[in-house]
C-alpha cells in the first residue's frame, strides 16, 4: 500500500473509518426516508371475473353437463389468470 509522505498508517485507517461511516450513514438516511408513501390507505385489489355470457346445462341420465363461455375481461378491465 502506499500513502502520502509524513503520514501515518494510523491517521490513513482512522481516515477511510470516518469516510466509511458517513457514506454508511447517508445510505441508511435514504433507505430510511425513501421508503413507504404517505397517503391515505388503499383497498385491496380484487379482480373478479367478468359473468359468463352463455351458459347450457344439459341431463343426461344421472349426470348433468354444464357449459359456459369463460369472460375475456374481469370486471375491473384486466385479463384474467390462464387457467
Amino acid at each position: 500500500m502506499w500513502r502520502r509522505e509524513g503520514s501515518s498508517p494510523i491517521s490513513w485507517r482512522a481516515t477511510h473509518a470516518r469516510v466509511g461511516i458517513a457514506i454508511a450513514t447517508v445510505v441508511a438516511t435514504l433507505a430510511i426516508t425513501g421508503c413507504g408513501k404517505k397517503g391515505p390507505p388503499l383497498p385491496p385489489l380484487i379482480s373478479l371475473p367478468a359473468a359468463p355470457g352463455e351458459s347450457t346445462a344439459i341431463r343426461r341420465g344421472m349426470t348433468v353437463e354444464i357449459q359456459f363461455t369463460v369472460p375475456g375481461n374481469n370486471t375491473d378491465g384486466s385479463k384474467p389468470a390462464d387457467v
